[in-house]
């Protein structure tokens, strides 16, 4: 019926007639035709994806938070001759990829590891 009445206001148009008519023989106003759909309150979501949205932001969050302490932190340290040359014992000029990895990964879990309120509350 819509496609109807929308061809029937196409066809008063192309003969010209004015809008006021068109809306008239279709039922259709810029009002009614321009409406835009309420979005979904939050309130209407599901207590199950709302858990699921906030742990995916946790670990977007976490992963972000440690990749800018690997650059800002672990980045420097390991370039480090005197790091190289206290930790790892080499002077070859650079760290193994493999011993590199491990200390990055075992700085990463220790940072963690301290900033779990049991183990920094019993430094405070």
């Amino acid at each position: 019926a819509m496609s109807a009445d929308r061809g029937a206001a196409r066809a008063a148009e192309g003969e010209g007639a004015s809008r006021e008519q068109v809306e008239e023989q279709s039922g259709i106003s810029e009002a009614t035709s321009g409406e835009l759909v309420e979005p979904v309150s939050n309130s209407s979501m599901p207590l199950g994806k709302k858990v699921r949205v906030a742990m995916i932001a946790v670990f977007s969050a976490l992963g972000s938070m440690l990749f800018g302490l690997d650059i800002g932190y672990i980045g420097p340290i390991i370039e480090s001759v005197s790091f190289e040359h206290d930790v790892v014992h080499s002077d070859a000029g650079s760290i193994p990829s493999g011993t590199e990895g491990l200390i990055v990964s075992l700085f990463s879990l220790g940072a963690m590891l301290t900033a779990f309120p049991p183990v920094s509350s019993y430094f405070l």
